[in-house]
């Protein structure tokens, strides 16, 4: 007769939890974390962006103004969309220029910016820890300053 050994079926069984435990933790961070689950809709959206307006586009940034907007670029434009993935505003590459901007304004190497519409012009959204700056892209020009958050002043 064999003697059943319950250590090992046990470390086996263990083992196997473990495998189970790993694989389900995989799924739920690669896929269905809260930092994932945003990123899918942002590449819906410009998948939106791209079927309604016959574009094979490159996202570039979201920014959070009076409304969402979307930026993708293809080799010669800068789109802006909302959403639904409808253009709001196109831009040509060559009317960019954030280093000048960055020179102009003495904005640190390690800033954030993204592209936003400010009274129906296209502007840089510059923002650091405490504000955010709404530059011209055709001036580089401070066209709004706003802090961040909720503060008592």
């Amino acid at each position: 007769m064999h003697k059943k050994n319950y250590k090992s079926m046990m470390l086996t069984a263990a083992i196997i939890l473990l495998i189970g435990f790993l694989a389900f933790f995989n799924y739920y961070y690669f896929f269905k974390s809260p930092q994932m689950i945003e990123v899918n809709k942002v590449n819906k959206i410009v998948e939106q962006f791209e079927l309604l307006n016959d574009k094979e586009v490159e996202f570039e940034s979201r920014y959070f103004y009076d409304q969402a907007y979307y930026t993708a670029s293809d080799a010669n434009d800068l789109y802006v969309f909302n959403d639904q993935g409808k253009l709001l505003l196109t831009e040509s590459l060559d009317n960019l220029d954030f280093e000048a901007l960055r020179a102009k304004h003495n904005l640190a190497d390690d800033i954030s910016f993204a592209y936003a519409i400010h009274e129906d012009e296209l502007v840089y959204a510059v923002y650091d820890d405490k504000y955010e700056y709404l530059y011209s892209v055709k001036t580089n020009e401070l066209v709004l300053k706003f802090r961040k958050g909720i503060v008592n002043d």
